[in-house]
């Protein structure tokens, strides 16, 4: 089976994650091999040639230039024609808004791959939804339940997308040990890690007026790792500054920026935190923190609810800074609870993400997204005749 995924390429989040492990994993799939199409060229084009996969580019493509639109649909109208492939995948309302009249015109089965819940009040959405997908797949069951209020009918099924889980064993302490004296971490200081795009959502100031409230504690430090991908990201990030020096925490705050080594990170981290204010569809940077053994605190909002369980972390009610300082302060004053915690998170990892199982997965929804498509075009056909 061919599969043709389209994209833009511009931004790197857990989206382009999701590519790259598709990439990078192809191995254990032989059934079903993937392409790439990215309007533009940067950190995931790299990612995804280095894992030896095909890749092209459709051309930097920007709605308020019609030009670069009408350029990227006939780069893409040729590739369809010249490949052929069984059936494409877009994977935001951006990409299918602009090439799902290129795909259709082709013959070719749309799939859409929803990473986050429905916007009925987007206008890009509205565009995008002017016309109905042949398939679905939804990256949590919360993701799906929006999608059930906007299109009933679409088939669709929940995939937990497959992501790299291997994490080296081998220098694994002293790889924790030297990023903590990098960072300036007592042995004794107990490492927060919050790993997300600086932007309005990702809980950056719920989680600082939680820690205000444990300022008189001692020990403890957040690693604020993420940077800002656009103009109004860098608006946020002088927010979450301001809200840093107004709580007096600069002092027990590192804000890391965008990292390349955020295994090692996590690594040299004691408790994960993810406190989102708004649903997530999902939430790829807890399966990896749950990867790296570290307990985890969240917030009781969208698919980050059906990734942790009582036996890897504590929930906390949305909203609160006092509910999520509690949890925190739990797992600050307990090792015993951070271990316990801890040493169930691979094993909950793997189940959600093992890449071969979802793969798998992903092929054989896929199959069956072909058979549905196909027979529908038989029952059309019977129909007009």
């Amino acid at each position: 089976m061919r599969v043709l995924h389209v994209h833009s390429g511009n931004l790197y989040g857990g989206v382009e994650t999701i590519l790259v492990a598709i990439a990078r994993f192809a191995r254990l799939c032989p059934d079903m091999e993937s392409r790439f199409e990215l309007c533009y060229e940067g950190r995931l084009a790299d990612d995804l040639r280095t894992a030896s996969a095909s890749v092209d580019s459709l051309g930097p493509t920007r709605l308020s230039r019609p030009a670069t639109v009408r350029r990227a649909r006939r780069t893409l109208d040729g590739v369809l024609g010249r490949e052929r492939p069984d059936l494409c995948i877009c994977h935001s309302s951006w990409s299918r808004a602009l090439f799902q009249g290129v795909i259709r015109k082709r013959g070719v089965p749309l799939v859409l791959w929803l990473h986050a819940p429905v916007r009925p009040r987007d206008w890009l959405e509205r565009w995008a939804w002017a016309s109905s997908p042949d398939f679905v797949i939804c990256n949590s069951d919360f993701t799906r339940s929006s999608l059930r209020s906007w299109a009933s009918r679409v088939p669709a099924q929940t995939l937990y997308c497959p992501l790299d889980l291997h994490t080296p064993t081998s220098g694994r302490e002293a790889v924790r040990q030297a990023v903590r004296a990098a960072l300036g971490a007592e042995p004794e200081t107990v490492l927060i890690a919050h790993v997300a795009r600086m932007e309005p959502g990702k809980g950056h100031t719920l989680l600082l007026e939680a820690l205000s409230r444990l300022r008189d504690r001692p020990m403890w430090k957040l690693l604020a790792v993420g940077g800002a991908q656009r103009s109004s990201e860098l608006q946020y990030l002088e927010t979450v500054h301001r809200y840093i020096r107004r709580a007096g925490l600069e002092d027990r705050v590192l804000m890391l920026g965008q990292r390349s080594d955020v295994p090692d990170l996590l690594a040299a981290a004691d408790i994960y935190c993810h406190p989102s204010d708004v649903p997530e569809g999902f939430g790829i940077a807890v399966v990896d923190a749950l990867n790296a053994g570290l307990p985890v605190v969240v917030t009781a909002l969208g698919g980050v609810q059906e990734i942790v369980e009582p036996t890897c972390g504590l929930v906390a009610p949305p909203g609160d800074p006092d509910a999520l300082a509690r949890a925190l302060e739990t797992l600050i004053t307990s090792r015993a609870t951070r271990a316990h915690l801890g040493s169930h998170g691979p094993a909950r990892a793997d189940a959600l993400c093992n890449p071969a199982r979802q793969l798998t997965r992903l092929s054989q929804m896929l199959s069956q997204s072909l058979s549905q498509a196909a027979g529908f075009r038989l029952q059309a056909s019977g129909a007009n005749g």
